[in-house]
């Protein structure tokens, strides 16, 4: 089974680039992407897409994506993307984040911790024969 992808990025060069190491990586599946944040966090709240990642883009000019992440984090696995590098916030908290432009060695790195924060909240997560939760908006 493919882990599945989001992008919510308002550079399309970022976007493309990002398509390009999900589509080079085995494993991955890119299921869509946004320019837009508040779109992109409405599909994913909506559950109109389910991505197992979520690449979100820092900005300082618009809302600020900790924001975003917090709304998406029951629902999908956060890696924040920026192009500025050595973010100390980041780096003491222990959230995911690349810096771009990112090489396939950094992109592989990261995806995989984020698939063991994914193989880890799955397993600890109740028994399957409670109903299961579901998005109603």
């Amino acid at each position: 089974m493919n882990t599945t992808c989001y992008i919510i990025d308002h550079h399309p060069l970022s976007i493309n680039m990002f398509i390009e190491r999900i589509q080079s990586s085995p494993g991955l599946e890119l299921i869509g992407s946004e320019t837009d944040l508040s779109a992109g966090l409405k599909e994913i709240i909506e559950c109109r897409i389910k991505p197992d990642i979520t690449l979100l883009a820092v900005s300082y000019s618009m809302m600020p994506g900790d924001l975003f992440a917090d709304a998406i984090r029951p629902f999908t696995e956060v890696i924040f993307t920026t192009a500025y590098s050595g973010i100390a916030e980041f780096e003491k908290s222990g959230v995911l984040y690349i810096a771009t432009p990112v090489s396939p060695e950094n992109f592989k790195k990261v995806i995989n911790l984020a698939k063991q924060r994914i193989v880890n909240k799955r397993s600890q997560r109740p028994s399957s024969k409670k109903a299961p939760l579901r998005c109603f908006f």
